[in-house]
Order: structure tokens, then sequence, then C-alpha cells
């Protein structure tokens, strides 16, 4: 059987499922869009630790190796706990405008059978 449901009712569903989600979005939003951006051209180590202590983890931009003209991101966390569950956190060390070698980590598919 089917029930109509009022007006009411119909305004209370649809003000929770706006509630939901805008709750939803705003979550994931916080995660994509509070990390701090940098160019590789601009990245100072201290600056760069700082931010990720802050936020957990940054985002640098940088020209492809391989493919003239083409732009590529790089994520540079705190540790295993800002990457996904299959995920590792792996050292490496890049020179930034202030010091030759400034050490980040950085999320890596973990090898199989070791997450």
């Amino acid at each position: 059987m089917f029930t109509i449901a009022s007006p009411d009712q119909l305004r209370a569903r649809r003000a929770a499922a706006a509630v939901i989600a805008f709750t939803t979005l705003a979550a994931f939003s916080d995660c994509a869009f509070a990390l701090e951006r940098t160019s590789a051209n601009s990245l100072r180590c201290n600056g760069a630790m700082e931010a990720i202590r802050r936020d957990g983890a940054i985002i640098v931009s940088r020209p492809a190796d391989r493919v003239s003209g083409l732009t590529v991101y790089d994520r540079y966390v705190g540790g295993t706990a800002s990457c996904n569950a299959d995920e590792i956190a792996v050292l490496q060390e890049i020179k930034t405008v202030d010091v030759s070698m400034c050490a980040f980590f950085i999320c890596k598919h973990a090898p199989m059978g070791n997450h």
C-alpha cells in the first residue's frame, strides 16, 4: 500500500536530505580544498613542513619530467595516517628553494600483502 505524505512531511524530508547532502559535501570539500598549494619553484622546506603539520598534507605543482608543457601535482603528507588504506608513506627527498634536500613523505601503493 502507498501512503501520500503531507506537505509538512515532504518539507521535513527535503530539509533532512539537504542537511545530509550539505554535511557530506562539507566533509569531502574540507579535505580537498583546505590543503595549501604551492609551486615547486617557490617551495621552502620549513614553510612546507609547517603546512603539513597544520593541514596534514600539501599539494605541489611542477613541470612533468617526461612530457613537455604538462604540469603534475604531488601530494606530500605527514605520514601514513594521511594516506589511503591501500597506501603507505614513503620518504622522498626533494630540492627546495632554500635547501638542497628536504625530506617529505609521499603516499605510494603498498606492495601486495602489506596493507
